[in-house]
C-alpha cells in the first residue's frame, strides 16, 4: 500500500521509466494496482463496526484463479466475474455487486451473502453494495472489492493506485521489495509479505478462539463441581438402602466404587458420545495436517472427565461418613 496515490501505471513501460524502474527488476513479476477508497478497517483488528468499510476497485480478471471462495459462485469458473454484472436498483439508489473476506463479512460487518450496505459516492450520493460472494482466509480481509469500471464511475475524484498485489519469484521477493521500496518512497510505499500479513490476522482470530476455548473449558471444569452435589442428593435419599447394604457385608470402598460406577459412569459416557458426535460434524472439513487444536480438546476433555470423577469419589466419601444405624433402623 502506499500513502500517497501512484499516478503511472507500473504495468507499462513508461510508468516502470517513470520510477527509474529497469524492465529486468521487474521481469517475471506480475502487478496487479488495486484503487483505494480510504474508511474503516473491516478485518478482526477493528473491534468496532464499520459504518463505511474501505473500498478496492479492482479489475476482475486480473484476479480470476487467485483466492479461494468459502461462499457464493462455487460452481462458477470465473466467481469474480459477478463484479460485473448489472444489479437492479433499490428504490432509485444504485446497488453495485462487492465480494469480501468470510471473516469480515461474518464478524466485522455482521453481514450475510445477499446483504446490503448502504454507503455514499465521492459526489455525497447515497449507493449500497450487495455482498454477492466470499474470500476464504484471504490477505484481503478488511476490505470490499467492487469493479474499478464501477469504482471509477462512483470515485471520479480518486486518481491512481494506492494498493498492489505482487506475483514475484520468492527468491527475488527481498531484493524486489528493497528496490520497490527506493523507487516508490515519495508515495510511501509500504511492503508486506502475504504470509505476515495472514500471520497477523490468523494470530487475532486465535487469540479470541483460545480464550473462549479457556472460558468455555473452565466453565465445564467448575460445572462439573455439581455432581459433588448430585452425590450428595443421592447418597441422602438412599441413606436406608446404603445402611442395609453396609449390614449385608458391603465396605464403605465397594459402595464408594458403586457411586463412582454409577454417576462418573455417566460423566464418561456423556464426554465420549460428545465427542464422537462433534467430530462426526467437523470430520468433513478436517485439516489432518493441523491437529494442534483437536490435541488441546482431547487434553480439556479429559480435564473435565477427571473432575468430574473427582467431584463424584468426594461426594461419596462425605455420603458414607458416620454411622448409619439410624438409618436401618428406619429402614
Amino acid at each position: 500500500r502506499t500513502s500517497l496515490p501512484v499516478l503511472h501505471d507500473l504495468e507499462t513501460a513508461a510508468g516502470r521509466e517513470f520510477y527509474g524502474l529497469a524492465e529486468e527488476e521487474l521481469a517475471g513479476v506480475e502487478v496487479v494496482p488495486l484503487r483505494v477508497r480510504a474508511g474503516d478497517e473491516a478485518s478482526c483488528l477493528n473491534l468496532d463496526l464499520p459504518r463505511s468499510p474501505r473500498l478496492l476497485g479492482v479489475r476482475p480478471a486480473r484476479l480470476a484463479g487467485r483466492f479461494r471462495f468459502s461462499q457464493g459462485p462455487d460452481a462458477l469458473e470465473q466467481p469474480w466475474a459477478l463484479l460485473d454484472t448489472r444489479l437492479d436498483p433499490y428504490l432509485g439508489v444504485e446497488v453495485v455487486p462487492a465480494i469480501v473476506d468470510a471473516t469480515s463479512l461474518q464478524w466485522t460487518l455482521h453481514k450475510r451473502l445477499g446483504d446490503e450496505l448502504e454507503l455514499v459516492d465521492g459526489r455525497g450520493r447515497p449507493f449500497r453494495v450487495r455482498f454477492v460472494a466470499a474470500l476464504a482466509d484471504s490477505v484481503l480481509q478488511g476490505d470490499v472489492l467492487i469493479a474499478e469500471a464501477r469504482f471509477e464511475a462512483l470515485f471520479p475524484d480518486e486518481a491512481g493506485q494506492r494498493a498492489f498485489l505482487l506475483d514475484a519469484p520468492p527468491e527475488r521477493a527481498a531484493v524486489l521489495a528493497e528496490r520497490l521500496a527506493r523507487a516508490l518512497a515519495d508515495e510511501g510505499l509500504t511492503l508486506v509479505p502475504t504470509h505476515e500479513r495472514l500471520d497477523l490476522l490468523h494470530g487475532v482470530q486465535n487469540t479470541y478462539l483460545t480464550i473462549f476455548q479457556a472460558l468455555g473449558g473452565l466453565g465445564l471444569v467448575l460445572g462439573s463441581a455439581g455432581l459433588l452435589a448430585l452425590v450428595l442428593r443421592s447418597a441422602v435419599e438412599r441413606r436406608g438402602e446404603l445402611a442395609l447394604m453396609r449390614a449385608l457385608g458391603f465396605s464403605k470402598a465397594e459402595l464408594r466404587w458403586l457411586f463412582l460406577g454409577e454417576q462418573a459412569g455417566l460423566v464418561w459416557i456423556g464426554l465420549v458420545v460428545g465427542a464422537l458426535a462433534g467430530l462426526c460434524v467437523v470430520l468433513p472439513s478436517l485439516d489432518f495436517g493441523a491437529l494442534h487444536p483437536l490435541r488441546t480438546l482431547a487434553l480439556l476433555l479429559v480435564a473435565v472427565g477427571l473432575s468430574g470423577t473427582g467431584w463424584v469419589w468426594l461426594g461419596a466419601t462425605a455420603a458414607l461418613r458416620g454411622p448409619m444405624l439410624a438409618a436401618l433402623n428406619r429402614e
